[in-house]
């Protein structure tokens, strides 16, 4: 036995010292923060009984639902202790902590002979915190044969269990038949709610596209960042653009805005980045305080992305203004052109002598403009 085994031991008992008498889970839990040698079971079990310690009957019982990671017993072929000791403790009449604490220290090493244990136990599960770490150990360890488990989830009264299992399965890219999405997309439940639109968005990506436009008004601000999260997901479609740009005009929460525009800056690709640049630039004299920095932002961490120079992003922006003000101009509802809407100068930049207009036009399409167009 080394000497860190014998300080861990000491912790142990000066955890269960004070403090009154522990439960049987807050035992569980501390006996699983030892080494898992079965000497240092022996020892901390040993000591506690010559100290005549609290709980030290609750101790005792519980050590034996836990001795399967301790235990020094030949393994099974493929079996790792960590599975052992997990299979030995779902079973048990343990309560919720020491058994999700063993499944996530299970999922942190990647053990996967515990992906058996939990195939084997989760149908007979009945502790909504238990069966919604099960839903995420298989979302990260699991694999099709997960699927019928994980549908099965969805039917569950526990909000996290069906948050977890959607997640999942949204990992493991599992169908859903569309009749089960649906309500789910309309829970109560914000997390619920985002990962079933997740899903339905691997089979019908038109679908979540037409009620994410409608949720992105909603006044529940997790929903709002969920949306605006998924929509960076949806990286080749042309209204994804147009959805992120409304957001990060008018949504008031600064995590919504931080979560658009990175969901944007993924979502731009070089192809159609004029498309976003153009709006963006417009954006930057309208906006103030911390849109107006994301903004700015944006469009320098879109413009390295694409590989524009500040002049090309200046020219697309040029070129989006004078098609706005074009437009309204052409439609009557507003007159005075462009030069007399706009700005002098960039903002937060001195005025600098400016490329003729037949230079600028003679380059491809790229960039962003620096002064606000007549608006309707």
């Amino acid at each position: 036995m080394t000497d860190q085994d014998r300080i861990a031991v000491a912790r142990f008992l000066e955890g269960l010292r004070g403090g009154g008498t522990p439960t049987s889970d807050r035992i569980a839990l501390m006996l699983l923060e030892l080494p898992p040698s079965p000497e240092v079971l022996e020892l901390a079990l040993e000591c506690a009984e010559r100290e005549r310690l609290p709980g030290l009957e609750a101790l005792k019982s519980t050590a034996i639902h836990l001795k399967g990671f301790f235990d020094d017993a030949p393994l099974d072929q493929g079996q790792t202790r960590a599975a052992r000791g997990l299979a030995q403790l779902l079973a048990s009449p343990l309560p919720y902590p020491p058994k999700v604490k063993a499944l996530t220290a299970c999922l942190e090493q990647r053990d996967a002979a515990s992906q058996k244990v939990v195939r084997r136990y989760i149908a007979n599960e009945q502790d909504p915190f238990v069966l919604a770490t099960m839903a995420s150990f298989l979302g990260a360890l699991g694999d099709a044969q997960d699927s019928t488990t994980l549908v099965t989830l969805l039917m569950n009264q526990d909000q996290r269990v069906v948050a977890n299992a959607l997640e999942a399965i949204c990992k493991l890219r599992i169908e859903v038949p569309t009749h089960m999405l649906s309500p789910l997309i309309a829970s109560p439940d914000p997390r619920v709610r985002a990962n079933a639109l997740a899903v339905l968005e691997k089979a019908d990506p038109e679908a979540v596209l037409a009620l994410v436009a409608k949720a992105t008004h909603s006044r529940d601000l997790g929903l709002r960042r969920s949306i605006a999260h998924l929509l960076g997901q949806l990286q080749d479609h042309p209204k994804v653009s147009e959805l992120l740009l409304a957001m990060l005009k008018t949504d008031p929460d600064t995590g919504v805005l931080k979560q658009a525009a990175a969901s944007l800056k993924r979502s731009t690709r070089r192809r159609h980045a004029a498309a976003v640049v153009g709006p963006l630039y417009e954006l930057k004299y309208i906006a103030s305080g911390s849109r107006l920095a994301l903004v700015n932002m944006l469009l320098h961490e879109i413009a390295i992305e694409v590989g524009w120079t500040e002049d090309q992003v200046r020219e697309v922006g040029d070129q989006y203004l004078d098609a706005r003000v074009s437009k309204a101009a052409a439609s009557g509802r507003s007159g005075t052109g462009r030069e007399a809407a706009r700005p002098s100068s960039d903002p937060g930049q001195d005025a600098s002598p400016r490329t003729t207009r037949s230079t600028r036009r003679s380059r491809p399409v790229p960039g962003t403009s620096s002064r606000s167009p007549a608006r309707s």
